[in-house]
């Protein structure tokens, strides 16, 4: 147990490094340009937050403008539209099954007329 050193932390001796002593830091020009490169990237990613707030404030008073203009044009709704859709398409359809009952009855009047008028049927049924 001789051999054991005392006030030392670890087993290697500490050694000299020329590139990390502070009047070497300064001197190095890599360091410099670091220093430059990360001004330049404070300001890139400050404009760039002020872009990005910029670009929202920007954003809402497109979409408040355009709220007020379409607001004035009357437009519908996408509900409201589909709801008339709907209700023209039902139409159509009866429109579509009384032009089909109007012909039944036309061909049913004009079958009575050629076969003349019978005793028992109302005279509305002719037509002068």
């Amino acid at each position: 147990m001789a051999a054991r050193r005392t006030g030392l932390r670890g087993s290697r001796p500490r050694v000299h490094n020329p590139g990390k002593s502070a009047v070497n830091r300064s001197a190095n020009p890599m360091q410099t340009r670091n220093r430059i490169l990360d001004d330049m990237a404070r300001v890139a990613s400050g404009a760039l937050g002020t872009a990005t707030g910029l670009r929202g404030e920007i954003e809402a008073l497109i979409r408040e403008r355009l709220k007020r203009v379409l607001g004035d044009m009357e437009l519908v709704d996408r509900e409201e539209f589909e709801a008339v859709k709907a209700m023209a398409a039902k139409a159509r359809t009866e429109q579509e099954k009384m032009a089909a009952t109007i012909e039944t009855l036309q061909a049913e009047l004009a079958a009575l007329k050629g076969a003349g008028a019978k005793p028992g049927k109302p005279a509305a049924l002719k037509k002068a």
